[in-house]
């Protein structure tokens, strides 16, 4: 897939010069000064964010049906920093190994299938 990766701190980024933002961090970080500016930006940005932190970002949780979403609200370190997500524009992928058989549920497509990892919606071109 051609493109360009880049990383840095959260001064000086503007997330409208990217296609997609990847959420790398442990879930309490999200809410650190500089950090929090920076989520609140990529938010308002309305583009794609892909999360493999180690619980999935609350918006996201929004979208699962039968889930008491204020009820989970406690579990997250702030939960207002999610606040300006639309509940669409993340999405939680589950890092694998491609021969566990234990990090799939039956009937699941088989681990690295790329719409098993990635169900976000499509990247700009």
């Amino acid at each position: 897939m051609p493109g360009k990766v880049s990383a840095g701190g959260a001064a000086g980024v503007n997330p409208k010069d990217y296609d997609l933002v990847g959420l790398a961090m442990q879930e309490p970080q999200y809410r650190s000064p500089g950090v929090r500016e920076l989520l609140d930006a990529v938010a308002k940005s309305q583009v794609p964010c892909m999360s493999i932190m180690n619980m999935p970002p609350l918006p996201y949780v929004k979208r699962i049906p039968g889930l008491n979403y204020d009820a989970l609200k406690p579990a997250y370190t702030d939960p207002t920093v999610w606040d300006n997500f639309d509940p669409g524009l993340p999405d939680a992928v589950q890092p694998r190994s491609a021969g566990d058989p234990s990090a799939r549920r039956e009937g699941q497509r088989a681990a690295g299938d790329a719409a098993d990892q990635f169900q976000g919606r499509q990247i700009r071109q």
